[in-house]
């Protein structure tokens, strides 16, 4: 499965890689319950997906234009956020990450930040740091600076779904 499954991101099969992240804590998930229907589904992933993917374009599998396809571009366009996000371009909202590639990045439990406090990554290292982000062309974290420093998130509603959901 894993040998199909990057065949299919090299060959571009798969146009959008995401996380739907689900933080359940190691006991929740090591828990007894009823049925397998109550046993909490998924993994935490937004902190470690960036990662992940550098992992893959070290190994060959994919290049760094097709992570920010498969990660940026295409969910924008899917989502009819294309206007505003998913690209560098006049206009749009300026979301940026940036990456030292000259520097490497363990993955650790005791680095992970949501309530989960734990990946099933720990100990991946994979080439590529990430040094910045800005949000609206606003620097919103940085690596010498912590999350303190910055002022508290300020989320836009910036369009309606497919299901009339913001």
């Amino acid at each position: 499965d894993r040998v199909a499954l990057l065949a299919a991101l090299r060959e571009g099969l798969i146009d959008i890689v995401a996380t739907d992240h689900a933080p359940h804590t190691k006991e929740e998930k090591a828990a007894r319950y009823a049925s397998f229907a109550q046993v909490p589904g998924g993994m935490p992933g937004v902190q470690t997906l960036l990662a992940t993917m550098l992992h893959f374009v070290e190994q060959g599998a994919i290049d760094l234009p097709a992570l920010v396809r498969m990660c940026a571009t295409n969910p924008a366009q899917r989502f009819g956020l294309g206007r505003s996000k998913g690209a560098l371009a006049p206009g749009r909202d300026a979301d940026i990450l940036v990456l030292d590639l000259a520097q490497y990045t363990s993955i650790s439990d005791a680095a992970q930040h949501s309530r989960a406090a734990y990946t099933p990554f720990a100990g991946m290292r994979v080439r590529g740091k990430l040094d910045s982000v800005y949000l609206r062309g606003a620097l919103a974290y940085t690596d010498q600076q912590t999350a303190a420093a910055f002022p508290p998130p300020a989320g836009k509603v910036i369009g309606e779904l497919a299901h009339g959901h913001a």
